[in-house]
């Protein structure tokens, strides 16, 4: 039986007593159903004869599985594949953007956007923001990229000066 191995996806094999219960890998986060576990030429389905735990960093063999392979009477071979959550994706910078405000009270009164911000401490400037990007491909063979933007900056430079604004660029190209 043939398999497709995707060019970027990490792949580890393992040969008779090599293969224990779980199989540690260096990443705790991996795309969602980019693992394949192939015992013997038979793949593995997920939830069912392994699962991927998270917190512990590896794939953890059903005990039938592991049972299977302790009364095989040949040398098992055992073929994990999965696609790591790069490093940059994992990490976050800033404060979480702010909940929706309505810019009008129920009576209709305009609320002030400058209200929220009181001038505290020094130099207290907050920058938060999303960058998205996406991939589409089609069956045609075309490819499209967008891209966007969110940026919000406040807070106050000195005890009489209070800076807020918004960046948004949303020019696919």
């Amino acid at each position: 039986m043939l398999f497709f191995i995707p060019a970027d996806a990490s792949q580890i094999i393992l040969i008779g007593n090599q293969i224990k219960s779980d199989i540690h890998i260096n990443s705790s986060l991996i795309y969602t159903n980019s693992d394949s576990l192939i015992l013997n030429g038979k793949l593995l389905i997920r939830d069912i004869d392994y699962k991927f735990e998270s917190y512990k960093q590896s794939f953890s063999l059903n005990e039938n599985i592991i049972n299977e392979i302790r009364n095989s009477p040949v040398e098992d071979s055992l073929i994990v594949q999965y696609k790591e959550v790069p490093a940059w994706l994992t990490k976050t910078f800033g404060l979480p953007l702010p909940e929706l405000t309505p810019l009008f009270r129920d009576n209709n009164e305009p609320i002030s956007i400058l209200s929220d911000l009181k001038p505290y401490g020094k130099n207290n400037i907050i920058i938060s923001g999303v960058k998205t990007f996406r991939v589409e491909s089609h069956t045609n063979g075309n490819a499209t990229f967008n891209q966007s933007l969110d940026l919000n900056i406040s807070g106050n430079i000195d005890k009489r000066t209070i800076i807020t604004g918004s960046i948004s660029d949303r020019g696919y190209s």
